[in-house]
Protein backbone atom coordinates (compact mmCIF):
# COMPACT_ATOMS: atom_id res chain seq x y z
CA UNK A 1 0.00 0.00 0.00
CA UNK A 2 1.41 3.33 -1.13
CA UNK A 3 1.77 6.28 1.78
CA UNK A 4 0.56 9.62 0.08
CA UNK A 5 3.06 12.05 0.17
CA UNK A 6 2.69 14.89 2.63
CA UNK A 7 2.98 17.69 0.20
CA UNK A 8 4.53 20.92 1.13
CA UNK A 9 2.16 23.80 0.25
CA UNK A 10 3.67 26.25 -2.15
CA UNK A 11 4.53 29.89 -0.67
CA UNK A 12 0.97 32.01 -1.90
CA UNK A 13 2.50 34.95 -4.65
CA UNK A 14 1.91 38.78 -3.08
CA UNK A 15 -0.60 40.60 -4.74
CA UNK A 16 0.25 43.13 -7.17
CA UNK A 17 0.09 45.86 -5.15
CA UNK A 18 1.99 44.51 -2.55
CA UNK A 19 4.76 44.24 -5.31
CA UNK A 20 4.06 47.28 -6.10
CA UNK A 21 4.10 48.79 -2.82
CA UNK A 22 7.59 47.38 -2.04
CA UNK A 23 8.99 48.47 -5.89
CA UNK A 24 8.02 51.89 -4.75
CA UNK A 25 9.66 51.91 -1.25
CA UNK A 26 12.78 50.44 -2.77
CA UNK A 27 12.89 53.12 -6.01
CA UNK A 28 12.44 55.70 -3.33
CA UNK A 29 15.63 54.67 -1.07
CA UNK A 30 18.10 54.12 -4.63
CA UNK A 31 16.84 57.22 -6.32
CA UNK A 32 17.49 58.73 -2.98
CA UNK A 33 20.86 57.41 -2.45
CA UNK A 34 21.74 56.75 -5.87
CA UNK A 35 20.22 59.97 -7.95
CA UNK A 36 18.64 59.40 -11.17
CA UNK A 37 21.46 58.53 -13.37
CA UNK A 38 23.17 56.64 -11.36
CA UNK A 39 20.33 54.33 -9.98
CA UNK A 40 18.66 51.47 -12.47
CA UNK A 41 15.54 49.66 -12.61
CA UNK A 42 18.16 46.03 -11.99
CA UNK A 43 18.93 47.78 -8.48
CA UNK A 44 15.44 48.44 -7.79
CA UNK A 45 14.09 45.36 -8.39
CA UNK A 46 17.37 43.80 -6.73
CA UNK A 47 16.42 46.07 -3.35
CA UNK A 48 12.54 45.44 -3.73
CA UNK A 49 13.32 40.84 -3.92
CA UNK A 50 11.53 40.91 -7.32
CA UNK A 51 12.59 39.98 -10.80
CA UNK A 52 13.33 43.13 -13.14
CA UNK A 53 10.59 41.32 -15.59
CA UNK A 54 8.07 41.89 -12.77
CA UNK A 55 9.48 45.99 -12.11
CA UNK A 56 8.83 46.26 -15.85
CA UNK A 57 5.62 44.81 -15.45
CA UNK A 58 4.27 48.16 -13.85
CA UNK A 59 6.55 50.70 -15.01
CA UNK A 60 7.62 50.55 -18.79
CA UNK A 61 10.70 52.99 -18.19
CA UNK A 62 13.14 54.23 -15.11
CA UNK A 63 11.46 57.71 -16.02
CA UNK A 64 7.78 56.77 -15.59
CA UNK A 65 9.12 55.17 -11.55
CA UNK A 66 11.10 57.89 -10.71
CA UNK A 67 7.90 60.33 -11.75
CA UNK A 68 5.33 57.80 -9.70
CA UNK A 69 8.42 57.71 -6.54
CA UNK A 70 8.09 61.70 -6.48
CA UNK A 71 4.31 61.92 -7.11
CA UNK A 72 3.93 59.45 -3.60
CA UNK A 73 6.03 61.61 -1.74
CA UNK A 74 4.30 64.86 -2.67
CA UNK A 75 0.78 63.21 -1.96
CA UNK A 76 2.26 63.14 1.51
CA UNK A 77 3.60 66.31 1.57
CA UNK A 78 0.70 67.65 -0.02
CA UNK A 79 -1.48 66.35 3.06
CA UNK A 80 0.34 67.70 5.56
CA UNK A 81 1.01 71.11 4.27
CA UNK A 82 -2.97 71.12 3.25
CA UNK A 83 -3.59 69.87 7.02
CA UNK A 84 -1.16 72.71 8.33
CA UNK A 85 -2.96 75.40 6.40
CA UNK A 86 -6.16 74.87 7.19
CA UNK A 87 -5.99 75.89 10.31
CA UNK A 88 -7.29 79.71 11.54
CA UNK A 89 -4.64 81.48 13.26
CA UNK A 90 -2.65 84.20 11.89
CA UNK A 91 -0.57 84.15 9.09
CA UNK A 92 3.13 84.02 10.73
CA UNK A 93 2.02 81.18 13.16
CA UNK A 94 0.51 79.37 9.94
CA UNK A 95 3.90 79.55 8.18
CA UNK A 96 5.19 78.24 11.50
CA UNK A 97 3.02 75.30 11.70
CA UNK A 98 3.77 74.42 7.88
CA UNK A 99 7.77 74.91 8.00
CA UNK A 100 6.93 73.24 11.05
CA UNK A 101 4.88 69.84 10.03
CA UNK A 102 6.78 69.36 7.00
CA UNK A 103 10.33 69.72 8.29
CA UNK A 104 9.32 67.09 11.08
CA UNK A 105 8.09 64.80 8.13
CA UNK A 106 11.31 65.26 6.25
CA UNK A 107 13.22 64.43 9.80
CA UNK A 108 11.38 61.58 10.07
CA UNK A 109 11.80 60.27 6.48
CA UNK A 110 15.02 61.23 5.50
CA UNK A 111 15.69 59.28 1.79
CA UNK A 112 12.22 61.04 1.23
CA UNK A 113 14.20 64.56 2.45
CA UNK A 114 17.30 63.29 0.00
CA UNK A 115 15.14 62.51 -2.75
CA UNK A 116 13.53 66.30 -2.48
CA UNK A 117 16.69 68.03 -2.22
CA UNK A 118 17.24 66.30 -5.44
CA UNK A 119 14.78 67.11 -7.41
CA UNK A 120 15.12 70.83 -6.13
CA UNK A 121 18.29 70.58 -7.53
CA UNK A 122 17.17 69.69 -11.02
CA UNK A 123 18.15 65.74 -10.39
CA UNK A 124 16.48 63.51 -12.55
CA UNK A 125 13.56 64.60 -14.91
CA UNK A 126 14.44 66.97 -18.08
CA UNK A 127 14.11 70.70 -16.39
CA UNK A 128 10.40 71.89 -17.14
CA UNK A 129 9.42 75.60 -17.20
CA UNK A 130 8.35 77.00 -13.73
CA UNK A 131 4.90 75.86 -14.36
CA UNK A 132 5.40 72.47 -12.92
CA UNK A 133 4.96 74.43 -9.55
CA UNK A 134 0.76 73.75 -9.90
CA UNK A 135 -1.35 71.26 -7.88
CA UNK A 136 0.37 68.36 -8.29
CA UNK A 137 3.00 69.06 -6.10
CA UNK A 138 3.33 70.10 -2.47
CA UNK A 139 4.81 73.30 -3.21
CA UNK A 140 1.59 74.01 -5.71
CA UNK A 141 -0.63 74.59 -2.05
CA UNK A 142 2.03 77.22 -0.95
CA UNK A 143 2.27 78.79 -4.49
CA UNK A 144 -1.56 79.54 -4.43
CA UNK A 145 -1.83 80.95 -1.05
CA UNK A 146 1.24 83.41 -1.46
CA UNK A 147 0.19 85.28 -4.33
CA UNK A 148 -3.05 87.06 -2.68
CA UNK A 149 -1.16 87.76 0.87
CA UNK A 150 1.63 89.62 -1.64
CA UNK A 151 -1.19 91.49 -3.33
CA UNK A 152 -1.99 92.71 -0.21
CA UNK A 153 1.11 93.72 1.23
CA UNK A 154 1.17 91.23 4.17
CA UNK A 155 4.26 89.80 3.03
CA UNK A 156 7.28 90.79 1.17
CA UNK A 157 6.99 90.80 -2.70
CA UNK A 158 9.17 87.98 -3.58
CA UNK A 159 9.80 85.82 -7.15
CA UNK A 160 7.47 82.89 -5.93
CA UNK A 161 9.22 80.49 -8.35
CA UNK A 162 12.90 81.37 -6.28
CA UNK A 163 11.36 80.75 -2.94
CA UNK A 164 9.85 78.10 -3.34
CA UNK A 165 13.03 76.26 -4.44
CA UNK A 166 14.96 77.95 -1.86
CA UNK A 167 12.52 77.19 1.29
CA UNK A 168 11.99 73.51 -0.33
CA UNK A 169 16.04 72.98 -0.72
CA UNK A 170 16.75 74.63 2.72
CA UNK A 171 14.38 72.32 4.72
CA UNK A 172 15.79 69.04 2.63
CA UNK A 173 19.09 70.17 2.86
CA UNK A 174 18.93 70.89 7.11
CA UNK A 175 17.15 67.06 7.12
CA UNK A 176 20.00 65.41 5.16
CA UNK A 177 22.53 66.66 7.24
CA UNK A 178 20.57 66.03 10.53
CA UNK A 179 20.73 62.15 9.09
CA UNK A 180 24.02 62.24 7.09
CA UNK A 181 26.99 59.99 9.23
CA UNK A 182 29.84 61.62 7.19
CA UNK A 183 28.59 65.20 7.40
CA UNK A 184 30.71 67.73 9.69
CA UNK A 185 28.28 69.13 11.23
CA UNK A 186 26.29 65.87 12.14
CA UNK A 187 27.65 65.80 15.76
CA UNK A 188 26.70 69.24 16.27
CA UNK A 189 22.91 68.68 14.98
CA UNK A 190 22.56 65.07 16.31
CA UNK A 191 19.66 64.75 19.27
CA UNK A 192 15.74 65.81 19.46
CA UNK A 193 16.85 69.10 21.50
CA UNK A 194 18.64 70.04 18.07
CA UNK A 195 16.25 69.07 16.18
CA UNK A 196 14.07 71.39 17.43
CA UNK A 197 16.36 74.19 17.74
CA UNK A 198 17.21 72.86 13.85
CA UNK A 199 13.27 73.26 13.34
CA UNK A 200 13.26 76.68 14.88
CA UNK A 201 16.35 77.77 12.33
CA UNK A 202 14.55 77.17 9.30
CA UNK A 203 11.50 78.39 10.03
CA UNK A 204 13.11 82.07 10.61
CA UNK A 205 15.03 81.64 7.48
CA UNK A 206 11.50 81.21 5.52
CA UNK A 207 9.82 84.09 8.04
CA UNK A 208 12.76 86.61 7.28
CA UNK A 209 12.63 85.44 3.79
CA UNK A 210 8.80 86.87 3.72
CA UNK A 211 9.18 89.58 5.72
CA UNK A 212 6.99 88.03 8.49
CA UNK A 213 9.82 88.11 11.61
Amino acid sequence: MKRSRSRTPRPTRRGSSSVRERSLRAAEKIFAQRGYGLASMRDVAAAAGIQAASLYHHWRSKNALYRDVVERANAKLRTIVGDALGHDEPLPDQVRRVVGDVFTFLLNHPDLARLNLRTALGDGLPVRTPAHLDGSRWLGLMEGFLPPLVARGTVKQVDLTRFLISASAVLSAHAVAYHDRRNPFRRVLAGPAMAADTTRHVTDVILRILGLE
